[in-house]
């Protein structure tokens, strides 16, 4: 079945300066529209690819890659987040290695160092450090160009 000929109207416009409003070109009028019509499908796509790495991430674990030759490889993978939930309580666990402990800026950033105290149970300031602590993961889908397979 063959598509019919449509036509695609242009929309009216102006463009509005300076509080004032003259008439948009015809061109410029299409360009605006296809920019939005761009940017809608752009929206719809991202929606639907939130959808499937959804799915995604509900069959895959950590780590696992599905490659398919020629088209991608999708790879999940899973991150860590370690931020300073309660900066007086930890200052006052750490005492004067608070400094040497965690990074001061206008939010409380964790070195590796205290990570590492956090997550050793046998350190007595564990864990009243991880409970001025906040820790959260997070999981996210890459995908990539993956090479046809040799034959």
């Amino acid at each position: 079945m063959t598509q019919p000929n449509l036509k695609l109207v242009t929309p009216s416009g102006h463009i509005e300066r300076d509080g004032n409003r003259e008439t948009a070109s015809k061109s410029t009028r299409e360009l605006v529209s296809q920019a939005w019509d761009a940017k809608r499908r752009m929206e719809e796509a991202k929606a639907d690819l939130d959808r499937l790495n959804a799915a995604i991430l509900k069959r895959l674990d950590d780590g696992d890659a599905v490659v398919l030759p020629g088209l991608c490889r999708c790879t999940v993978s899973g991150r860590e987040t370690v931020k300073v939930s309660d900066a007086g309580a930890l200052h006052g666990a750490l005492g004067n290695r608070f400094s040497d402990l965690v990074e001061e800026a206008i939010s409380y950033k964790p070195t590796d160092k205290l990570k590492d105290l956090a997550a050793d149970a046998d350190d007595p300031l564990s864990a009243q450090v991880r409970a001025a602590l906040t820790i959260s993961t997070s999981r996210v889908v890459q995908f990539r160009a993956a090479p046809a397979e040799a034959a």
